[in-house]
C-alpha cells in the first residue's frame, strides 16, 4: 500500500487539542442559528399537528402535498 493510500484509510479524530474549528466565532454563530431553527420547527410541528390544515393536507403516510383546488 502506498503512503497516499495509507493516509486515505486513516480516520480523522479531532480532540480539543487539534480541533480545527474550536473557538471560531463563525461556527459558534452557525450553531446558534441551528438551535433557533430547531426551536422554531418544534413550535411549528406542534401547531401543525393540533390544527386542521387547509391547503396543506396530510396524506396520512407522513408525506404532505399542497391541495391546489
Amino acid at each position: 500500500m502506498s503512503k497516499n493510500e495509507d493516509n486515505i484509510h486513516k480516520k480523522a479524530v479531532y480532540l480539543p487539542n487539534n480541533e480545527p474549528y474550536l473557538g471560531r466565532e463563525s461556527v459558534f454563530q452557525f450553531d446558534q442559528v441551528i438551535l433557533s431553527c430547531l426551536e422554531a420547527n418544534g413550535k411549528v410541528a406542534v401547531y401543525t399537528h393540533t390544527v386542521e390544515l387547509s391547503a396543506l393536507r396530510d396524506k396520512g403516510d407522513g408525506s404532505i402535498y399542497i391541495d391546489r383546488r
